[in-house]
């Protein structure tokens, strides 16, 4: 009942040879739809998929789970840049260096993510510790005149 559980984010992916997190915007084929308020438009990538997963899980370990022992780990920023002068998803990419086919971790991507997410139970585990110190908390021990009364009444022949 009192284990820590920690919820790691989905790691972020691309489809493009260049690591961007979106696909390219084509060109829009569907003439009868008048609707559409641009001849260009952008089809959903895996990644955006992932981040609504990861805003899930962490909508979950925040507002619904209730839970001082479940956090969430959010990797993503580990993993995803910001190409200059750009703003927003659109410039966004995962440097080869850290995924080369763009889905799996290098060695300096899973140095990087565990280096995190040590730091990350290091901080929570201290954060527990601190918890575990209040004066509310009584463990066996704390209390030697207790301890030594509770063992002069009834071990004392």
């Amino acid at each position: 009942p009192d284990a820590m559980i920690v919820i790691n984010s989905v790691l972020p992916r691309s489809e493009e040879d260049e690591g961007n997190v979106l696909k390219p915007i084509v060109p829009n084929t569907n003439t009868h739809n008048l609707l559409q308020s641009s001849n260009k438009q952008r089809k959903q990538s895996v990644y955006q998929g992932i981040l609504e997963v990861n805003r899930r899980l962490k909508l979950y370990v925040s507002d619904e789970s209730n839970d001082d022992n479940i956090h969430f780990f959010d990797a993503t920023s580990l993993f995803v840049r910001q190409r200059p002068n750009t703003k927003g998803l659109d410039g966004q990419y995962i440097p080869d260096s850290l995924m080369s086919d763009y889905i799996h971790p290098t060695v300096k991507g899973y140095t990087l993510y565990g280096r995190h997410i040590v730091e990350y139970i290091q901080q929570l585990t201290d954060a527990s510790v601190v918890d575990e110190r209040r004066p509310n908390h009584i463990h066996h021990g704390d209390n030697l005149d207790e301890d030594k009364m509770f063992a002069s009444n009834n071990f004392n022949d």
